[in-house]
C-alpha cells in the first residue's frame, strides 16, 4: 500500500511542484522576488505605475546591413541604459539576491554593440570608444565599466595599458 501511494500520489504530486518552481525561478516576470509581481499579487498594479517594461527582443543577427541610422540608434539606447550609481541611491528596496533590471538591460545593450562590432567592423572605432568612456565614467556603476572593460579588452586589437584603467574596474574585469 505504502509503495502504490507513494509512486502514484507523492512522486507525481513531487514532479509537477518541481516542474511548477523550474517555471516559476527560469521566467524572470514571475519570479517570487520580482517587484513587478509583487504588486499584482496583492492585487494592485506594477510598481510605478504602469505596465512592466518587457526585455527588449534580440538584435537582428544581420547587421552588415543596417544602415547607419540604425547603429546610430542602437549606440543611443546603450548610452541610455547605463545605470548610474545615482539611480541605485534612491532605490529603497533593493534586492539583494537578483541582479537589478537595469544592470540587465545594460548588459543586453553592450551585447548588441558587441554583435555589431562582429558583424560589421567599421563601427569598430565607434564602439571601442563608447566602450572607453563607459569604463572611465565614475557615474556608471561598477559592474557595468567591468563589464565595458572586458568587452574592450577583447575588441581591442591591441593589448591594452592597465595603467590608464581604473585599478578597481580592471581588477573586476579580469574575474570575468
Amino acid at each position: 500500500m505504502e509503495i502504490r501511494f507513494l509512486k502514484y500520489a507523492l512522486l507525481p504530486a513531487f514532479l509537477l511542484l518541481g516542474h511548477a518552481l523550474f517555471l516559476r525561478l527560469n521566467t524572470p516576470h514571475l519570479s517570487p522576488a520580482s517587484p513587478e509581481t509583487r504588486g499584482r499579487e496583492a492585487g494592485g498594479s506594477p510598481p510605478g505605475g504602469g505596465e512592466s517594461e518587457e526585455l527588449p527582443p534580440p538584435h537582428p543577427t544581420h547587421l552588415r546591413d543596417v544602415a547607419p541610422p540604425s547603429f546610430e540608434n542602437l549606440l543611443h539606447k546603450a548610452q541610455e541604459s547605463l545605470p548610474t550609481v545615482d539611480s541605485f541611491l534612491g532605490e529603497e528596496e533593493i534586492e539583494g539576491h537578483h541582479t537589478p533590471r537595469a544592470v540587465i538591460l545594460a548588459g543586453l545593450h553592450i551585447g548588441y554593440l558587441v554583435e555589431a562590432f562582429e558583424q560589421n567592423p567599421a563601427y569598430g572605432p565607434r564602439i571601442l570608444d563608447f566602450l572607453h568612456q563607459c569604463v572611465l565614467d565614475r557615474d556608471i556603476i561598477l559592474s557595468i565599466r567591468a563589464l565595458c572593460l572586458f568587452e574592450e579588452r577583447a575588441l581591442s586589437p591591441a593589448p591594452l595599458d592597465r595603467s590608464l584603467f581604473p585599478p578597481r574596474v580592471w581588477d573586476l574585469s579580469s574575474r570575468l
